[in-house]
């Protein structure tokens, strides 16, 4: 054995990133009779409260997890930790139909409204 090898310090493993809590964020109630808590992202948790009727019926997919034989059919609960809670929560309030409450969709509607003639 060389004395280099015996002077060098020891191989030291990278130290791992510091593990932070998700944050869970209050419920956002798009349907207050809902039956279905979907908890959307994955540092940041944002829980809605939705219909599951009415997901259902907005995507092929989601029919299919929540009314075949998937795990989720079942679930009160369903985590998309692959989602985010900001895009997700336009995408469900189309879902139960809260047009109104979309506000790049009001300006979408003042802006083609703009032009029309009167």
């Amino acid at each position: 054995m060389s004395t280099s090898e015996i002077d060098s310090p020891p191989n030291r493993l990278p130290s791992r990133p510091a593990v932070t809590q998700p944050e869970l964020r209050p419920t956002i109630v798009l349907y207050p009779q809902g039956d279905l808590t979907l908890v959307v992202g994955d540092v940041v948790k944002q829980p809605f409260l939705v219909s599951r009727d009415a997901v259902r019926l907005a995507s092929p997919v989601w029919n299919a997890m929540l009314g075949g034989r998937w795990r989720e059919s079942g679930a009160s609960e369903v985590a998309l930790p692959d989602d985010d809670p900001e895009a997700m929560h336009i995408v469900l309030k189309l879902a139960h139909l809260k047009m109104h409450e979309i506000r790049a969709l009001k300006i979408c509607i003042s802006r083609i409204s703009s032009t029309l003639p009167s």
